[in-house]
């Protein structure tokens, strides 16, 4: 009967989709500092080619790493990463896991900070390798995020922060995460001696599971005029709120004073887009969707109806070409500059 169970279990492991499934955690939020110089509940799992590490301060290895933790640095500020001096040629992976219990916890996020220097002299950037995330839920799905080649330029400059949703796994058990770090190069044509520069590193992993709530904005569009706009969350779960405000869609900063779900900016004048989100924080951090305004510049502005431009003056007073483009429009008599396009005749 031993034998037969020995069988089974071995049959069912060779099945691929099948991984041990090692303590889960139940408890949100979660981090990870790595501050005991330890992997705390992570682990340092088989089935890849290489292993991931400890370390504070800089790695062994010049040329690649961290100068320390992303928590200030120092002798006790530990972090994980990959020590790819040893690791041979070629890609090689090493995987980093834990699993959760997201039972009635909903739109989980997952928040680290990552180091990804490493430059042998010449491949800038290919030797460092690549850094994934994958997720298991019965079946791996791999790259839910992925990084390449470097993304720090030198060993100095601070770490960067990721944020990524989970929400395609809430109130779900048995969710393993995996970091996969591969060792360099990233690029088939640049190919280092060996993998020495491809120390990637990782700290300050957060599970939350808070509930960022639902953003709207009282409007969408002023016309030459400069206003305030209304902002409210609604269906946020319990934490502190801090609008924050961007004019690119991609750096967001926080807001003075606003920290309530209901909020009036201050008076927008500035042509363009304005953006807007809400962070919610109770232990970790999650973010609202973005809600955002356009002010229109002065030019441009019709206020008496009904209106007509049939361009015969040569000119045009309210239509103005954007900024925001690549090319111009053009006022043109006859055909057009370029022969076979065009109209010959307005």
């Amino acid at each position: 009967m031993k034998k037969y169970s020995i069988v089974v279990l071995l049959a069912i492991i060779s099945m691929g989709n099948i991984k041990p499934v090692f303590s889960q955690i139940t408890t949100f939020p979660y981090s990870e500092d790595f501050s005991s110089n330890t992997f705390g509940d992570w682990v340092d799992a088989d089935g890849d080619d290489w292993h991931w590490s400890l370390e504070s301060e800089t790695t062994p290895t010049g040329g690649t790493g961290p100068t320390g933790g992303s928590n200030g640095g120092g002798a006790t500020d530990y972090y994980a990463f990959v020590e790819s001096s040893d690791s041979g040629s070629g890609q090689q992976r090493a995987y980093l896991e834990l699993t959760f219990d997201f039972t009635g916890e909903f739109n989980p996020v997952l928040t680290f900070d990552y180091h990804m220097f490493g430059y042998d002299g010449g491949a800038r950037g290919y030797a460092m390798g690549s850094l994934h995330i994958d997720v298991h839920d019965g079946e791996w799905t791999n790259n839910v995020f992925s990084l390449y080649g470097e993304q720090q330029f030198l060993t100095g400059d601070p770490w960067l922060q990721s944020v990524i949703d989970l929400s395609a796994y809430e109130n779900r058990r048995d969710i393993t995460i995996r970091f996969r770090g591969v060792t360099g190069p990233n690029k088939a044509s640049e190919l280092p001696s060996t993998n020495r520069w491809s120390d990637m590193s990782i700290d300050n992993i957060s599970v939350c599971t808070i509930n960022p709530g639902t953003a709207t904005i009282s409007e969408k569009m002023f016309c030459n005029t400069s206003s305030t706009v209304d902002l409210s969350l609604t269906g946020h779960g319990a934490g502190t709120i801090q609008w924050q405000e961007s004019t690119d869609n991609i750096t967001y900063t926080n807001i003075s004073l606003a920290t309530t779900a209901d909020y009036t900016t201050s008076t927008l004048s500035s042509p363009g887009n304005h953006y807007f989100r809400a962070a919610v924080t109770n232990g970790c951090v999650n973010y609202s969707n973005v809600v955002s305004v356009v002010i229109a510049s002065a030019n441009g502005v019709v206020t008496g109806f009904p209106y007509l431009e049939d361009f015969e003056t040569g000119t045009t007073v309210e239509w103005t070409n954007s900024t925001e483009d690549y090319f111009d429009w053009e006022h043109q008599q006859g055909s057009t500059t370029t022969n076979d396009t065009g109209a010959s005749l307005a």
